[in-house]
This record gives structure tokens, C-alpha cells and sequence, in this order.
């Protein structure tokens, strides 16, 4: 019988994948989400913010090599693999923002 991997040894993992020169200046950031899909089955998401929309031509063997860290760790969830562009982040997190900002109608 094995164990399931602990959340530190996948993340571990992907940690070490984010860090690879082989990305050169492709990818911006990573953000990693856990929690049930719409299946109600555990899941990760993780997210790939790429510099640039031209980028986008590399991610089929960035998302292989996500998918190949975390299942070689022994994780068992599903993963999804999701793709941005560093300027949409930026909009979306201005966009948070500006909603948090805004005056808040009193409901009748």
C-alpha cells in the first residue's frame, strides 16, 4: 500500500519545474489552487502566467511537464492546467480593486 503524497512534496515538485532556466523569460508567475472540481473530486489548478500572448505556442510542453512533476510525485488528483498572460492578471487583480473601492448601494 502506498501513502498519498503530502501537499509539500507535490508542491516541492512544481516548485522545482517553476524554477527551471528552460523557461527563460516565458513564464511570469505561477499560482496553485486545491480543492474539489465541478465533479466534486479533489483537484489542483495550476496556473501558468505567461509574459506574453505570443507564448502561448509553449504550452502544450509546459503543461506536459506540470502534469509529469505533480503525477510523479505520486499525487493522485486530478490537474488542470490553466494559462494566462501576465497583462490579464494585472487587469483582473485592478478590477478586484477598483470592486472592493467602489460605494456599496444599501439594499432597499
Amino acid at each position: 500500500m502506498t501513502r498519498p503524497p503530502t501537499a509539500p512534496e507535490w508542491r516541492e515538485s512544481l516548485r522545482k519545474l517553476q524554477q527551471k532556466e528552460a523557461w527563460g523569460s516565458v513564464v511570469a508567475d505561477w499560482k496553485v489552487e486545491t480543492g474539489n472540481d465541478p465533479f466534486d473530486d479533489p483537484a489542483i489548478w495550476v496556473w501558468v502566467i505567461l509574459e506574453e500572448m505570443q507564448e502561448f505556442e509553449q504550452r502544450d510542453k509546459i503543461r506536459g511537464q506540470v502534469l509529469e512533476t505533480i503525477a510523479g510525485s505520486g499525487e493522485s488528483r486530478w490537474v488542470y492546467v490553466r494559462f494566462s498572460t501576465k497583462e490579464a492578471e494585472e487587469l483582473e487583480a485592478e478590477e478586484r480593486q477598483e470592486a472592493l473601492e467602489a460605494p456599496q448601494e444599501a439594499p432597499v
